[in-house]
């Protein structure tokens, strides 16, 4: 193998490395922010629909319904068991404004 050929090997080599570690590496710290705060917003909404029908809304069903929907998230979702937490706590303390917005 001639000196050209190994190096070319090594640059061509280190580009399709450097590519796949761009595109595999976790995302950042405001980007894994922003998509939490998406899923919180979506996740919120699917609780609302679920809740929407019955006619009185305990604190505990509430609770079961936010388990639901974070259960089908995390299913399809990559977020790790801290991420998924967090959005727990955030929807759980959102559960006064959504029993306001499903009396109206």
């Amino acid at each position: 193998m001639s000196g050209k050929s190994f190096v070319k090997g090594l640059l061509a080599g280190a580009a399709v490395g450097a590519a796949v570690g761009l595109l595999t590496a976790p995302k950042s710290g405001k980007e894994l922010r922003k998509d939490l705060a998406d899923y919180a917003k979506k996740m919120s909404k699917d609780v609302e629909k679920m809740l929407a029908k019955a006619k009185t809304v305990s604190k505990e069903t509430y609770a079961k319904a936010v388990e639901e929907v974070t259960a089908m998230y995390a299913k399809v979702k990559s977020f790790d068991k801290a991420d998924m937490d967090a959005l727990k706590k955030k929807l759980m303390g959102e559960w006064e404004s959504v029993v306001k917005k499903l009396k109206k």
